[in-house]
């Protein structure tokens, strides 16, 4: 891996293969190509199982933590949750009225949360599928969601550039983070919980603290510095030191 070498190439999907997801312990590996996802054995590259029941676009996949089940969603409206390695399809759950475009499960695999169209995120439990919650107040389409690693703490894009730290399961609203100018696409906490990863479509990372001194770290390319101190978003910027070839900033929150 470090060479960057290929070590084995996986063939057998039909169409583009739009997102991949690796089993907590590294064994597995499951691919989703349009509405069609593939478990495959790792390092062989074996396929184990094929899993078909999706009748559109798969937009997401998620191991449990315990590597027992992948859960998957997309375009058709769906959630559906299959046991792992078998590939056997658990009962179906409830359908929904929106496309899901992301799933997480919470550290302890009682629970997933999904994020939908309808600018909601709703929490079900595992492996039956019962609607536990559904937390509302997002402003844009849910593609983002992570748990912090207790579980107490769930991280949602719903706002489009801004953040939603919400706890759980009954979905207050903890604290929202809006430093970023453009849309979110990318979320996680740190193993210690006690920071937050955001990345935007502008190319922009902010490392979050959510405690303390709630400091952010604004990591970004060096030729951007000048555009973004001009910003609104990104204020009382200090420390600045050179990373290569970008740039690593601390700011207030607020």
């Amino acid at each position: 891996v470090p060479e960057g070498k290929p070590l084995i190439a996986l063939e057998g999907h039909q169409d583009q293969v739009s997102v991949v997801c690796f089993s907590p312990d590294g064994t597995l590996l499951a691919s989703a190509s349009y509405d069609t996802i593939k478990l495959w054995s790792i390092p062989d590259g074996k396929c184990l199982a094929t899993l078909t029941g999706h009748t559109s676009t798969i937009k997401t996949i998620a191991f449990s933590p315990d590597g027992r089940f992948l859960a998957s969603g997309g375009y058709d409206l769906k959630i559906k949750l299959w046991s792992v390695p078998d590939g056997t399809l658990q009962p179906e759950w409830t359908a929904l009225t929106n496309a899901v475009y992301c799933l997480a499960f919470s550290p302890d695999g009682a629970r997933l949360a999904s994020g939908d169209s309808d600018k909601k995120v709703k929490l079900w439990s595992v492996p039956d599928g019962i609607l536990q919650h559904t937390l509302i107040g997002n402003s844009y389409t849910v593609s983002r969601i992570a748990f912090s690693p207790d579980g107490m703490l769930l991280a949602s894009n719903g706002g489009g550039s801004k953040i939603s730290i919400l706890s759980i399961p009954e979905g207050t609203t903890q604290t929202t983070l809006t430093s970023h100018s453009s849309t979110v696409s990318s979320l996680a906490f740190s193993p210690d919980g006690m920071l937050v990863a955001s990345g935007d479509s502008d190319g922009i990372l902010i490392l979050w603290e959510l405690q303390g001194a709630k400091r952010q770290w604004v990591l970004f390319d060096a030729s951007l510095f000048s555009e973004l101190s001009q910003q609104t978003g990104f204020r009382n910027f200090r420390d600045k030191k050179s990373v290569k070839s970008g740039l690593v900033c601390t700011c207030d929150m607020g």
